[in-house]
C-alpha cells in the first residue's frame, strides 16, 4: 500500500520508527511535510505565515500522488493543525483513510475518534499496531481484534486493549531518516537518535506519567534500553551514509546508568567521535557522569529544574532532586567543558514572587550556560491534572477543552496560562547568562521595587533570543536545523522549481 505521514516543522523520531517497519514490510512511504513557516512552536506572525503557507502545495501533493492511508503523529501542541488537514483532506479524497497516533491520542482516544474525517485511532508504541493495520486493510481483512487500535462500527466508537510496551529494542529496525530527509536535505549534517524508550523519572507534567499508568500495567519494563552494539551499529552506518558532524541523543535522561554511560563512551570514543548533544536530570549527574560525557565529546546538556521550591517540587511535579543536587551539578558542568542549558516552568500552582527571586539568585550565583523558560503546559492525562483541579488551578470546564485539543500555545509560547504579573522574571533569567552579577542583582532591585522602573517583557521572544545566540556554536544542531528550515522553504515557496 502507499501510505503518507503528515508533521510539520520537526523531524519525527516516532514516524521513522513506524515508517521503517512500513518499509520492511513492503510498503511504499513518503512524507507529507508543512514548514510552517513564521508559525511554529517558537514563532508565530500569523500576516507572513500565510503568505508563506505551504497547505495549497501539500493538498495538490496528496490529490497527485493519491496515498492510501495518511497517518498524523500527534502531540496535543498540534492538534488543531492535524485536525484542519485531515478534514480538508478527507473532504476531497474521501477514500484515503486517516488515522491519528501519538501521546495526545493516547490520553483521549475517544475524544479523537469522535472526529468524523478520523478513521482509525492508534495508542501507545505505533510500529505493530499499524503494520497490522495497513495488512488487514490491503488483503481486506478483519481488523477489529488488533490491540492499540481505535476503530468505528455502525457509529459506534470502540478502543482496544492495548498491548505490553515493546522489550526488546533491539528487535526494530532502524528508524527510515531518509523520510525527513529527502523532504529536508539540510538536515544531513545532524543526526537524532534514541537509545531509550520511557524514563527512570515520574514528572507529573510529563506524557511519561500517562504511558506509566495507560500502558505500562507492570508487565515488562516501563524504561527500557537498546543494547550498545545496537545503538553504535546505527551510528556507524548513518555516519557513512550522510557523513554528520554532530548528532542529538533525545534520551529523557541519558544518564540515569553510569555503567552503561561508561561501557557505550568506550565504543562511542573509538567508532564514531562525533560531538552531541542530550538530556540530563540533575540526580543522575555525578563528577564521574561529568568526565565521561566529556570524553565521550559531548558539547551541551540540557537538564530540567522547573523550580526550587521543594514543596512544589515535590507533591506538585513529583521531582525529588534538592536544590543542592541542583547547585552541585551546575558546578561540575561548570567546572567542564560542557554547555549547560537549564530549564525552567513558569505559572506553576503556587509559586509566589519569593520563588521566582530565589532561582535568580541562586542561578546567578551559580551559573548555567543559558537558560529556558516555559509556561506550564496541561497536557490530556499526566498526572498533574487531578492535582491541579484539586488545588482549583483548573476547572472543570478547562479539563474538558484540554482533552478536546482546543488550541493553547505550547510551552515555550505561553502553556496553558500567562501570568503577566511574573513576565519580569522571566525577562531576567532569560538575560541572567549573558550579563553581569552586578546587572543582574540591579534588575533584582527593579523587581522588588516597581518604582525603580518596569522590566520590558522579551518572554515571548525569549526562545528566538537565546537561539539567535546558539548560531555562533558550531554544533548546535537545533539552531541549525531551525535556520536551515527557514532558509530553504522560504527560497522554495519563493522559487518552486527548487528541489525538483
Amino acid at each position: 500500500m502507499k501510505i503518507a505521514f503528515a508533521y510539520p516543522a520537526f523531524e519525527n523520531l516516532g514516524i521513522e520508527y513506524i515508517s521503517a517497519i512500513l518499509k520492511k514490510n513492503g510498503h511504499e512511504t513518503f512524507l507529507l511535510f508543512d514548514p510552517q513557516l513564521f508559525n511554529d512552536l517558537y514563532l508565530k506572525m500569523n500576516f507572513v505565515s500565510h503568505l508563506f503557507s505551504y497547505r495549497k502545495r501539500i493538498m495538490k501533493e496528496v490529490a497527485k500522488t493519491k496515498p492510501d492511508i495518511i497517518i498524523f503523529s500527534i502531540v496535543s501542541d498540534i492538534f488543531g493543525w492535524a485536525c484542519s488537514y485531515a478534514e480538508n483532506i478527507k473532504r476531497e479524497q474521501p477514500n484515503i483513510k486517516i488515522v491519528f497516533g501519538g501521546p495526545h491520542i493516547t490520553a483521549v482516544p475517544q475524544n479523537v475518534l469522535s472526529n468524523w474525517f478520523i478513521d482509525f485511532i492508534i495508542a501507545g508504541e505505533g510500529e505493530y499496531p499499524m503494520l497490522e493495520l495497513v495488512q488487514a486493510l490491503e488483503a481486506k481483512t478483519c481488523y477489529q481484534d488488533i490491540r492499540n487500535l481505535g476503530y468505528k462500527k455502525q457509529g459506534k466508537i470502540i478502543i482496544n486493549e492495548t498491548r505490553p510496551l515493546l522489550q526488546e529494542l533491539d528487535k526494530l529496525p532502524f528508524p527510515d531518516v531518509d523520510l525527513f530527509l529527502d523532504v529536508n536535505p539540510y538536515a544531513k549534517k545532524e543526526y537524532n537518535i534514541i537509545t531509550s524508550r520511557g524514563c527512570v523519572n515520574k514528572c507529573s507534567y510529563c506524557h511519561n506519567s500517562m504511558d506509566r499508568r495507560l500502558l505500562w500495567k507492570n508487565s515488562g519494563d516501563f524504561l527500557r534500553r537498546r543494547s550498545i552494539d545496537n545503538v553504535i551499529a546505527e551510528l556507524k552506518e548513518r555516519k557513512l551514509k550522510y557523513g554528520f558532524n554532530t548528532l542529538c541523543f533525545w534520551d529523557e535522561v541519558f544518564t540515569y546508568d553510569e555503567r552503561w554511560l561508561e561501557e557505550f563512551g568506550k565504543k562511542y570514543r573509538r567508532e564514531i567521535n562525533v560531538p552531541f548533544w542530550t538530556f540530563v536530570h540533575p540526580r543522575h549527574i555525578t563528577e564521574k557522569t561529568v568526565k565521561l560525557l566529556e570524553e565521550m565529546g559531548c558539547w551541551e546538556v540540557e537538564m530540567g529544574v522547573q523550580t526550587l521550591n521543594q514543596d512544589v517540587k515535590t507533591n506538585l511535579l513529583h521531582r525529588y532532586e534538592t536544590k543542592q543536587d541542583v547547585i552541585k551539578a551546575i558546578e561540575l558542568f561548570k567546572n567542564s567543558k560542557i554547555r549547560l542549558v537549564i530549564d525552567v516552568i513558569f505559572g506553576l500552582p503556587q509559586l509566589k514572587d519569593e520563588d521566582y527571586i530565589e532561582l535568580i539568585e541562586t542561578f546567578n550565583k551559580h551559573r548555567p550556560t543559558k537558560i529556558q523558560t516555559f509556561w506550564l503546559r496541561y497536557y490530556p492525562g499526566t498526572d498533574i491534572i487531578p492535582i491541579a483541579k484539586k488545588l482549583e488551578m483548573l476547572t472543570d470546564k478547562e479539563i474538558h477543552e484540554i482533552n478536546e485539543g482546543i488550541p493553547a500555545r505550547a510551552a515555550a509560547s505561553g502553556g496553558s496560562k500567562i501570568n503577566p504579573e511574573f513576565q519580569k522574571f522571566q525577562t531576567v533569567l532569560i538575560l541572567l547568562p549573558f550579563l553581569s552579577e552586578k546587572k543582574i542583582n540591579r534588575f533584582l532591585v527593579k523587581v522588588r521595587d516597581s518604582k525603580k522602573g518596569p522590566i520590558p517583557n522579551i518572554s515571548k521572544f525569549g526562545h528566538l533570543f537565546t537561539r539567535m545566540l546558539d548560531l555562533r556554536n558550531k554544533n548546535d544542531s537545533g539552531g541549525r536545523r531551525y535556520k536551515g528550515r527557514m532558509k530553504y522553504f522560504l527560497l522554495k515557496k519563493i522559487f518552486p522549481f527548487m528541489g525538483k
